[in-house]
């Protein structure tokens, strides 16, 4: 049952028809809040979504303050920069850290612009390589958070707020366009934000992979209702060059996490208490270390790791 705080809307696809097949249905079992909420893909385009869905001013109901992404940005007390990694190291990092999530062209630093900066950690490590870096957080807390440590962050969405036209070098997204409930809109807005020849870089789940075939409702990376849509390489890319973008270049992270947590999930609603706490140690690095990089590097290998980051060029 919908609490009395959310409202809801049924919405046409990006690509504009109203014609569906349902998917699946399934719960927000990450933050354990209620509802119901059904994922079905368009019959002309294939892009999956979520309809109905909270509208945009009651939706801040799924994004509590102890919501996951905003704890997990925070700057480290006494934090140190990163030793910029160049040649053979950089190579290596980029190939075999299986915790590796934020792959970015390897290109002097400029303007840098950070949508879904939560409480600023990436904007920090950029900041320290050179980088003149701004935010763009929704929530207070977490703008409150980047602030005191110096970051230049605007509270607000991307659908409501200004950006400079062709001012930016380079905007990066981590798991945010699945958030947007317009994301082809959004794609155009950043397109204009950025320098002719600037870079977008963002990251999505691939429902295009193993994990999702596997568990379906019990998928981690669904994630509803918060994930509004639900990529696969072939839909992300054709929003992103119908947003004027003029091409792409995909990468699959080298992280089983996305399995391992969906099978714990499973092994909780299972009640399987042995192997829930199994996994758990598996996702907290305390077992399988070495199997789990290894299982990560062959997963992104096949494309199969259920994530993937792209980087989008903005036409000179």
């Amino acid at each position: 049952m919908l609490p009395t705080e959310v409202t809801i809307e049924s919405i046409p696809c990006e690509c504009g028809s109203l014609l569906t097949k349902k998917i699946l249905a399934g719960n927000d079992w990450l933050n354990n809040l209620p509802g119901e909420f059904q994922v079905v893909q368009c019959r002309d385009c294939g892009l999956l979504r979520t309809n109905p869905r909270p509208t945009p001013d009651t939706i801040g109901f799924y994004y509590p303050d102890n919501y996951g992404p905003y704890l997990t940005t925070q700057v480290k007390q006494n934090h140190q920069p990163k030793k910029i990694k160049k040649g053979i190291k950089k190579w290596l990092s980029d190939h075999f850290n299986a915790n590796s999530k934020t792959i970015i062209p390897d290109t002097k630093p400029g303007q840098l612009l950070e949508i879904g900066c939560g409480s600023g950690d990436f904007l920090m490590e950029m900041q320290q390589q050179g980088w003149e870096v701004q935010g763009l957080e929704p929530s207070d807390t977490a703008t409150h958070r980047a602030r005191l440590q110096g970051l230049e962050v605007t509270c607000g969405t991307l659908e409501t707020t200004e950006l400079p036209q062709n001012h930016f070098d380079m905007v990066v997204a981590w798991m945010v366009i699945e958030h947007l409930h317009h994301p082809l809109a959004g794609l155009e807005k950043i397109c204009l934000a950025l320098k002719p020849g600037g870079v977008l870089v963002l990251s999505v789940p691939d429902m295009g992979g193993l994990d999702f075939r596997l568990f379906k409702q019990h998928y981690y990376a669904l994630h509803l209702p918060n994930h509004l849509y639900h990529f696969t390489r072939f839909s992300i890319k054709r929003l992103i060059l119908d947003a004027g973008f003029r091409q792409c270049r995909f990468f699959w992270h080298r992280n089983p996490n996305y399995f391992f947590a969906s099978l714990n999930h499973v092994f909780a609603i299972r009640q399987q208490p042995r192997l829930e706490s199994f996994t758990q140690k598996v996702l907290d690095r305390k077992r399988l270390k070495l199997f789990s990089k290894l299982l990560g590097w062959l997963l992104a290998l096949t494309r199969q790791s259920g994530r993937m980051t792209v980087w989008a060029y903005k036409c000179r």
